[in-house]
Parts: structure tokens; C-alpha cells; sequence
């Protein structure tokens, strides 16, 4: 798993797997999935982030299976201790 920000976009990309993208579906605005061909998360791409507050972004409603969603609380969890 990988996290990716571009400031001049201030777009934030969170890559799940290395697998394919076979399609993408805007999941909330401005949140926007890729999926593999199983139609698992791939990563997600989240526009407008230094506007959204740490709720908003809590409070999107992703389509992952339970181990995605133990990942990146994990992850979630390391970036918290930082601030």
C-alpha cells in the first residue's frame, strides 16, 4: 500500500494493489475508485483533500472487504502519531 499527494492537483492517491485498473466509478464527490477485474479496490483518489476536514474524509463510505479496511486504519493509525 502507498499514499501519494500531488500539491498542484491537491489530490491525494491511495494505491491498495498493484493490480490492474480495469474501472473507476466516482464513489462520493470527488472520491474516485479504481477496480480490478475481481472488482476489488485498487486505489482510491481523493480530490480537493486539504479542504476536507479529517471527518469528512472518516466519514466516505468505501467499498473495501475487511482486510482493506484493517490496512488502512493501520495506516491511518501510523499518520495520526505524527501529528
Amino acid at each position: 500500500m502507498r499514499v501519494e499527494y500531488d500539491p498542484i492537483a491537491n489530490a491525494a492517491y491511495i494505491r491498495i494493489r498493484e493490480t490492474e485498473i480495469v474501472d473507476s466509478e466516482e464513489v462520493s464527490d470527488g472520491v474516485v475508485c479504481d477496480f480490478d477485474d475481481q472488482n476489488k479496490v485498487v486505489g482510491i483518489e481523493i480530490l480537493s483533500i486539504k479542504q476536507r476536514t479529517p471527518n469528512q474524509i472518516k466519514n466516505i463510505i468505501f467499498p473495501f472487504d475487511e482486510q482493506d479496511k484493517k490496512n488502512l486504519r493501520d495506516l491511518f493509525s501510523i499518520f495520526a502519531l505524527a501529528f
